[in-house]
């Protein structure tokens, strides 16, 4: 069950308020509290291939299960409505994001595959 979107919005705020924190998500309706208080903003720009290819993955390993990083009563289900999303994305929504990155006024950076993930996270 998705929280109500003052709640969501209430808790990002709590969060992006703290000295250190990381988000993820795409979230435009809370991407403006999150920008004011970010020092670095991280795109990851990956295939739609691959992201769908994970999310089933990952889905079809935890299916009925809620994972332990997931939220309490949420248990992993495999929706069409949601593979759809994930496949399109690069199509519909990838420019809109980059766009979104590039407004960042503070330090940006975009990973492109695997491979740069692993450098960025290697220090």
């Amino acid at each position: 069950m998705a929280a109500e979107p003052a709640v969501f919005r209430a808790e990002i705020e709590r969060i992006a308020a703290l000295p250190a924190w990381i988000m993820d998500g795409n979230y435009t309706d809370t991407i403006a509290p999150r920008f004011a208080a970010a020092d670095l903003v991280v795109t990851l720009d990956m295939p739609s291939w691959l992201c769908t290819m994970r999310v089933l993955r990952r889905t079809l390993s935890n299916l009925g299960t809620v994972r332990p990083e997931g939220p309490a009563g949420c248990p992993e289900q495999l929706t069409v409505a949601f593979l759809r999303y994930t496949a399109t994305w690069n199509r519909l929504r990838r420019a809109r994001t980059l766009t979104l990155t590039e407004s960042f006024p503070g330090s940006r950076v975009v990973l492109r595959g695997p491979s740069a993930v692993r450098a960025f996270t290697r220090g």
